[in-house]
C-alpha cells in the first residue's frame, strides 16, 4: 500500500532509448502490505524507485516494463476494504474486515 509516488518529471532524469522509448524513475513511499486472506496490515514504511520502460504503441505511450504487484493508493485500500466488509456475511471475517479498515486508516 502507497501513501504516494512521484513520476520524475525533468526529462534529463529519463533514460531515452530513442526517438519512441524512454526509461522514466518513478518513486514510490509505501507504508506497508495488505494480505485480505488473513486479513491483516504489516506495516513496512520504505521508498522504493522503480524504472518503467514506456515505448510509443500505435500513437499511444505504454508501460513495456517492468509488470510489478499491484501499488494502491491508501484510500483505494481503504474503501475496497469497506466494500468487503458490507459484502461479508460471516460475523467473524466482518469484525476482522473492520479491524483492518481503522489499522488502515490510521497508517501514516
Amino acid at each position: 500500500m502507497t501513501q504516494g509516488f512521484v513520476v520524475a518529471e525533468q526529462y534529463r532524469q529519463w533514460e531515452v532509448i530513442d526517438r519512441l522509448e524512454v526509461v522514466i524513475p518513478v518513486t514510490f513511499q509505501v507504508i506497508g502490505s495488505v494480505y485480505l486472506e488473513t486479513p491483516r496490515f504489516v506495516r513496512e514504511a520504505a521508498t522504493e524507485e522503480v524504472r518503467f520502460r514506456v515505448k510509443a504503441v500505435k500513437n499511444r505511450w505504454r508501460i513495456v516494463e517492468p509488470m510489478l504487484p499491484p501499488h494502491v493508493g491508501q484510500q483505494r485500500m481503504v474503501n475496497f476494504v469497506r466494500e468487503s466488509w458490507v459484502k461479508e456475511t460471516d460475523p467473524a471475517k466482518r469484525d476482522s474486515l473492520g479491524a483492518l479498515q481503522d489499522e488502515l486508516r490510521k497508517a501514516k
